[in-house]
């Protein structure tokens, strides 16, 4: 799943993970996925081509990584990232930059949450969105709402 999605780097390569407000459909994240492909084998830094994968990970996720032991990501090469993420925001109707809202797994479902509603079941899980490398975001895709919450002071 994950693994083979990022197998072309190493584990320590870093990640940034950007969530949809919706979920998106079959045909759409086909289509994303080639835009992001596109996008990560012209992503530079300096001039300089950087190693790196871009990828929708779920129906919910967008994930970059970057091998930074090659070329380091930029403030510049990372501010591009996120212009063209919102243009793709645009183009499939979404947006991966409200931190308010948490795709949850409820009873094998999942949900989409306010930050709020958190509290309401912290033994449930989410997706996580706080992984800083390929190998965190490998070994711990989900944590608990609780660990989450621990780092606000918030349980």
């Amino acid at each position: 799943m994950i693994k083979n999605l990022f197998s072309s780097l190493p584990s320590n390569s870093k990640v940034w993970l950007y969530s949809s407000s919706r979920k998106l459909e079959e045909k759409e994240q086909i289509e994303l996925n080639l835009d992001l492909d596109l996008y990560a084998e012209k992503w530079f830094s300096h001039g300089k081509t950087l190693f790196a994968k871009a990828a929708l990970i779920n129906p919910y996720i967008v994930c970059f990584a970057v091998d930074d032991t090659k070329v380091h990501a930029s403030g510049c090469s990372i501010d591009d990232s996120v212009k063209f993420l919102k243009f793709l925001g645009e183009k499939y109707k979404t947006n991966f930059f409200d931190r308010t809202k948490f795709w949850t797994i409820t009873n094998g479902n999942v949900v989409l949450q306010n930050f709020s509603q958190l509290n309401d079941n912290p033994e449930r899980e989410l997706f996580n969105l706080q992984a800083k490398t390929v190998k965190e975001l490998e070994e711990k895709p989900l944590i608990k709402v609780k660990e989450y919450l621990a780092q606000f002071n918030r349980v």
